[in-house]
């Protein structure tokens, strides 16, 4: 008789929704362990990203034991083309973005500086430990707060989240819309970390900056250009909205470590156990 109890309660502690359970906790486990190692060694990273409407395109994760190194980090040529129906029905390209290659210096740490004031080089700027050194805000049609609510094609660039410079284009049937130049830089930052006196955490330097925006002034479309192999391309249909562009800079972030994780799948076993044992 007790042999047959001791069955049926293995029979419950062992029903499929815990087995279910139990294995599903075990491959998020070794899924989340195994993407952990790829992306970022444990432990706090620095993390520089560039992205075009939060599509992350270059990214570079900085673990603790690469801290006080300087990182060049190369940014690709970038092309951003807006789309719309031409008069035959065709789409065509209304709107081209071109921003030219460029690299981020950034150093984790600085040997000698850390915990400093910052550098007395003149231009640097002291920022947060997490900011946007550049970013650029644009659109076809749309309207712009910037621009006074009007109806445009525009663009607005940021540093480190001040405006300094802003476009508009606006159709004219006799006045061709003027491409769109800037040449910025260079961009210096100290990011700074808090305190009752901040003190210098790592840096990050751009030299130059450089883009072109272009309208469609006929509305016949622009022509085509050559994309490279390294270019980093987008293409968009132009439906009245703004796009981003951005650089981003992040100091000191805790990532999860792998007994995290283990922690995690354990306490995903406990409620399933837990759960087991109120069905009984």
């Amino acid at each position: 008789m007790s042999k047959l109890i001791s069955r049926k309660r293995f029979h419950k502690t062992n029903s499929p929704a815990v087995l279910v359970l139990l294995g599903s906790a075990v491959f998020l486990w070794l899924a989340a362990a195994s993407a952990q190692a790829q992306v970022n060694p444990p432990g706090p990273s620095d993390n520089v990203r560039v992205s075009f409407n939060g599509q992350v395109f270059v990214a570079r994760p900085i673990s603790e034991s690469e801290e006080g190194q300087l990182f060049s980090i190369d940014v690709p040529r970038t092309i951003v083309e807006l789309t719309e129906l031409g008069v035959t029905g065709q789409t065509q390209i209304s709107d081209r973005l071109i921003i030219e290659p460029y690299s981020i210096q950034f150093q984790s740490d600085p040997p000698g500086s850390v915990g400093g004031p910052g550098r007395t080089i003149p231009g640097v700027q002291q920022v947060s430990e997490n900011f946007n050194p550049i970013s650029l805000r644009f659109g076809s049609d749309v309207e712009n707060p910037n621009g006074g609510g009007q109806l445009s094609d525009f663009v607005d660039v940021l540093i480190a989240g001040t405006l300094v410079a802003h476009f508009d284009l606006f159709d004219s049937p006799t006045v061709p819309e003027t491409p769109v130049t800037f040449a910025g830089g260079p961009y210096l930052f100290d990011m700074m970390e808090p305190g009752r006196i901040p003190s210098l955490s790592d840096t990050l330097d751009i030299q130059q900056f450089l883009f072109s925006f272009v309208s469609d002034s006929t509305e016949e479309g622009l022509p085509p250009i050559s994309v490279l192999p390294n270019d980093a391309f987008f293409s968009r249909p132009e439906l009245g909205e703004a796009f981003s562009y951005d650089v981003v800079a992040f100091s000191d972030i805790d990532v999860p470590e792998p007994s995290s994780l283990v922690l995690a799948a354990l306490g995903l076993i406990g409620l399933a156990a837990r759960s087991c044992r109120r069905k009984r």
